[in-house]
């Protein structure tokens, strides 16, 4: 109050560094030798000093008005202090409940005062003190910088109602930076306004993003829910219901039998047995249609929101029809989605353990929910024909809160639901960049890749975390193996060559001993190694 109210505000000595002394103009020094107590000062730092900042709009009289806070029971609570003030456009509302209990009441019209003018007791509406239109196509933005929240009203229910507020104990608000807004098509501010009913958002141009944003995030989480990855699981367990009957043509399981031999007898590193046959990849089980359906909505309403933005985020696609290419695109990561556990099943041991509960697979006791989710999500959202933009797209359409949502109402509980949508970030990222491999120092500037492999600083030297890191790495690999699934004769060959690079990786990291910058000089110096070109020369590209 002494830093909103009128007038010259008067601090003490010692006052913000909590000292116990007081002594006035005649002592030339402290008689008692005290120490700042921190942490008032930091309070006065964050309460006190920001509202120093404004006193040049709380300094003056003129337009400055004390409201009664009326409460239900149709008392005035003498406990609430409430005023309000205005310079030029700038508007500030007050309140403060000086008593511990919690109060509820509405201020609309001041305490009556004396108008020097004529003499007579005069009362003023709060849209009077705050200079208020009666204009119903008006909304009033302000923020509660005691909460760091923002808030919407109506300009004519504060005229006619007022603002009804609760307070808690000791509780003080200060509402400033109002300003008018009115709605068009494209900021829709009255919907946004109802659908908060009253409540605070940390930043209502963010809400009504999000407001737009909404069908697109509805769609996504209709596409990706428990049923559909449920659905994903059993399809994938499910033995081949279509097998290639042309003369002379082996059927894929076969074929993916002998290569599976092959590569045990090749490598002589241990394989599990033979598969047992998987569904086809031949054409998209009718079962997943309402897959494929929400996640063209999911296109569609991104289109939408796009063609009525002026930005700079477009889509692209060398066919005339954007939501063909996007349907072909996804049909076929569908099919291949479905072999991934196939294609575990003939893994060797150069995948480290996190690839069990990284990649979707077949593996009893394993989660479903946070192997196939995520492996779900890149379906629909790497289907998108928006090459080289795929990261602004994803930061465009706020899809990490939007994925972090829906994967933690799936079971991934806490962080790891974040992490999982910063995993798809970053293979959006390498898509965008294919020069962004795990081996480059452009891919480990990443915030998100760093974040992702715990990479920490100590005694100097940066290092990445062990599990985090082969975590990261076994899902770099996913784009490989979609493109791996659909074939029918190279499969366990192109596996061998995924294998290569995992193997590199984690040999090089542990090598390294974690040491972030020993991993990639070592990497670097393989890469230069012909043994190791020649062993890679048949990989897809994986990270």
């Amino acid at each position: 109050m002494l830093s909103t109210l009128p007038g010259l505000p008067m601090f003490g000595h010692g006052q913000i560094e909590g000292f116990t002394e007081r002594y006035g103009m005649e002592f030339k020094r402290a008689r008692m030798e005290e120490h700042p107590n921190e942490g008032l000062i930091g309070g006065h730092q964050y309460h006190i000093a920001p509202l120093l900042k404004n006193r040049a709009l709380f300094a003056e009289s003129a337009n400055f008005v004390l409201y009664d806070f009326w409460t239900d029971s149709g008392t005035v609570d003498e406990n609430v202090f409430a005023y309000s003030n205005r310079l030029n456009d700038q508007r500030a509302l007050i309140l403060y409940n000086n008593r511990y209990g919690n109060t509820h009441g509405t201020i609309h019209i001041s305490a009556a005062s004396m108008d020097k003018g004529s003499g007579q007791l005069q009362q003023r509406s709060l849209s009077e003190g705050l200079g208020i239109p009666d204009d119903g196509s008006v909304i009033f933005a302000f923020r509660d910088t005691a909460r760091g929240l923002e808030y919407l009203r109506r300009a004519t229910d504060l005229v006619h109602h007022g603002l009804t507020l609760d307070l808690r104990g000791y509780q003080y608000v200060v509402l400033l930076h109002w300003r008018e807004l009115r709605s068009t098509a494209d900021q829709p501010w009255d919907r946004l306004c109802d659908a908060l009913h009253g409540g605070g958002v940390h930043s209502v141009d963010e809400a009504l993003l999000k407001l737009r944003l909404r069908p697109l995030h509805d769609a996504l989480h209709q596409a990706i829910n428990t049923s559909n990855v449920h659905l994903f699981a059993k399809i994938a367990s499910e033995p081949v219901r279509k097998a290639v009957e042309d003369k002379g043509t082996k059927p894929a399981t076969a074929i993916l039998a002998d290569e599976a031999a092959e590569s045990s007898e090749l490598t002589g590193k241990r394989t599990s047995k033979i598969p047992e046959p998987c569904v086809s990849p031949d054409t998209v089980d009718p079962r997943l249609g309402a897959f494929i359906e929400k996640s063209q909505l999911c296109f569609r309403s991104a289109l939408e929101i796009l063609s009525t933005d002026s930005g700079d985020v477009n889509l692209t696609s060398s066919e005339p029809d954007p939501a063909l290419s996007y349907r072909k695109a996804c049909e076929a990561m569908t099919m291949a989605a479905l072999r991934l556990p196939c294609l575990e099943r003939i893994f060797s041991t150069d995948w480290p353990p996190a690839v069990r509960y990284t990649l979707p697979s077949n593996e009893p006791g394993g989660m479903l929910e946070q192997t196939w989710t995520p492996a779900l999500a890149w379906i629909v959202l790497r289907s998108f024909p928006a090459r080289g933009v795929r990261v602004a797209l994803f930061d465009k359409l706020q899809l990490r809160s939007a994925l972090a949502e829906i994967f933690s109402s799936l079971g991934l509980e806490g962080e790891r639901a974040w992490r999982a949508a910063a995993q798809i970030r970053v293979l959006l990222l390498q898509a965008d960049t294919p020069s962004a491999s795990i081996d480059s120092a452009e891919f480990w500037a990443d915030p998100d890749v760093r974040w992702l492999a715990g990479v920490n600083q100590a005694s100097g030297k940066t290092y990445v975390n062990k599990e985090q890191f082969e975590e990261l790495l076994c899902w770099l690999q996913l784009p490989a193996l979609l493109e791996i699934a659909p074939q029918d004769s190279d499969e366990a060959r192109a596996i061998r060559g995924v294998e290569a690079v995992v193997s590199s990786a984690c040999r090089a990291a542990e090598e390294a001993r974690y040491n972030l910058e020993t991993y990639l000089s070592l990497l670097k110096d393989e890469h230069e190694s012909p043994s190791l070109k020649d062993s890679k020369s048949e990989a897809p590209r994986t990270s």
